[in-house]
């Protein structure tokens, strides 16, 4: 029997098919890698199992050898995001693939994780494998026995190690749209440090089971499991992230879209911006000619902020809501929010109802 004789066709099939593209269109895609050039060798280094005091010289000179900083992969100053990271120090090998946790920071709605993976051992069936393009999927995170379900979009960054069998590695989480109930519908309101306390330490378990190789998902690699565990604080990334509500309706009334776009609010951490919003389905127009609202994120000087991985949509009783992150650089003291529509390749801006904010 074919696997697609039990496959049932809704009525509103052509609707939802239309609604499937427009997602398509409107959301990142759930995972995305980027390739960076080659960096030189380190040290070679012991495994190392355990945990060890991020504050020590110890740690940071493991965490250089093992992996890479957060830091390094995202341009900004040498130890910046110290008091926000926390140390995994971590190697687990399995199918012959040894991946290494270097440090995870908690952004807001994401988790940025530093790892580094070695292929020494790896002996593929497929000797025109080239193993230095294997990356892992985006994996499952636990904190505290509270699943985060799947992530909702997110980037893994790799580079080759030149003289190692070795590529080291940045992945940024995305959790946006996601709640910890899987029946409930109203997946539009979960923040990572909106539920989670203060001062508190918590577990987190971070488990990779599927491998990408050249951007194809599960690739056959043989089965693989690597689980890291370690314990996070995120009060200090709490208290330097600030929450506006902004609650602002704009309608917007062009031949590529008739809609409200709900401002709901904008979360400031120190790594990022995100736009939270939401604005109405329309389908009079074909999912090709039309044109949903967007945002264009400037700093005080006019320079336009980099879009980051983003953090997905949600459909929801006709309304997209979505989660846009935009990248800081570390030297901003004010930010433009500015909603916009493309017109034919070119942004008409909507600056009568551009928010302006100020960075502490």
């Amino acid at each position: 029997m074919n696997k697609l004789d039990h496959i049932k066709i809704p009525s509103n099939f052509d609707c939802a098919i239309d609604e499937a593209i427009d997602k398509a269109f409107s959301e990142k895609k759930r995972i995305k890698s980027r390739k960076r050039k080659s960096i030189a060798a380190g040290l070679s280094v012991a495994l190392i199992v355990g945990t060890i005091a991020i504050n020590s010289e110890t740690t940071w000179a493991y965490i250089e050898n093992i992996t890479k900083h957060i830091e390094s992969f995202l341009g900004r100053e040498d130890s910046i995001f110290d008091k926000y990271k926390f140390e995994g120090l971590q190697t687990v090998e399995d199918n012959g693939l040894k991946f290494s946790l270097g440090e995870l920071m908690i952004d807001d709605g994401q988790i940025l994780v530093s790892m580094s993976m070695d292929y020494t051992n790896f002996k593929p069936k497929d000797k025109n494998i080239d193993a230095s393009k294997i990356h892992p999927s985006l994996p499952t995170v636990t904190i505290d026995n509270i699943p985060l379900l799947a992530p909702s979009g997110g980037v893994v960054e790799y580079e080759k190690v030149e003289g190692e069998n070795k590529v080291n590695m940045l992945l940024k989480i995305n959790f946006w749209d996601l709640n910890t109930d899987i029946n409930n519908t109203d997946k539009n309101s979960y923040e990572i440090l909106d539920n989670i306390e203060s001062g508190k330490e918590y577990n987190l378990k971070m488990t990779i089971s599927n491998l990408y190789y050249n951007d194809k998902e599960e690739y056959n690699l043989g089965s693989g499991k690597w689980e890291f565990n370690t314990k996070i604080n995120a009060s200090n990334i709490i208290k330097d992230t600030h929450v506006h509500k902004v609650n602002k309706k704009i309608k917007i009334d062009e031949d590529v879209y008739k809609g409200d776009l709900d401002i709901e609010e904008i979360r400031i951490s120190p790594l990022s911006v995100k736009v939270k919003y939401n604005y109405d389905l329309y389908t009079d127009i074909s999912v090709n000619k039309r044109r949903e609202p967007r945002f264009i994120v400037k700093n005080q000087n006019g320079k336009e902020l980099e879009l980051g991985s983003g953090a997905g949509g949600q459909l929801n009783n006709g309304k997209w809501y979505i989660g846009d992150e935009f990248n800081l650089k570390g030297n901003e003291k004010k930010i433009i929010i500015t909603p916009c529509v493309y017109i034919n390749d070119k942004a008409k801006l909507f600056t009568e109802d551009a928010i302006v904010l100020d960075i502490d």
